[in-house]
């Protein structure tokens, strides 16, 4: 995320004429509002896979277990091709490996960062050059 922050930033204010009275803000404001959501949910997820992950010895930690070997056992025959019907999305969104929804994935490690940072900017240049003709 911290990267994403980096790329998204800099692309953003990258070329404003930040000089500008209140463009600097406005950028940091725009900033905020574009990356909140995205890092807000990514870190209940990881709080969430840390309350899976770091259990104590005991029947909790064995279920969880239980359910890692079952969901690991799927995805070795789904790669090997012996599921005729694929995975379902139900087995994706229940399983406890995040990574085997599709759509999370691709959401996850297909964001472009500076296509984001370059519309935001854009939608911050054209409010600024309205703003000076005023």
């Amino acid at each position: 995320m911290a990267i994403e922050d980096a790329v998204v930033l800099s692309t953003l204010i990258g070329t404003l004429p930040i000089e500008q009275p209140g463009l600097l803000e406005r950028a940091l404001g725009e900033f905020q509002r574009i990356r909140y959501d995205r890092v807000n949910f990514l870190q209940r997820k990881a709080v969430t896979l840390y309350e899976q992950y770091a259990l104590s010895d005991g029947k909790a930690q064995q279920e969880r277990d239980q359910r890692l070997k079952s969901d690991n056992m799927l995805m070795e025959a789904f790669h090997a091709g012996e599921l005729k019907d694929g995975l379902s999305n139900d087995f994706a969104h229940n399983s406890l490996n995040f990574l085997t929804d599709v759509t999370f994935r691709n959401w996850v490690f297909g964001y472009d960062a500076e296509a984001v940072g370059k519309e935001a900017r854009s939608n911050l240049s054209s409010i600024h050059d309205k703003d000076a003709k005023l």
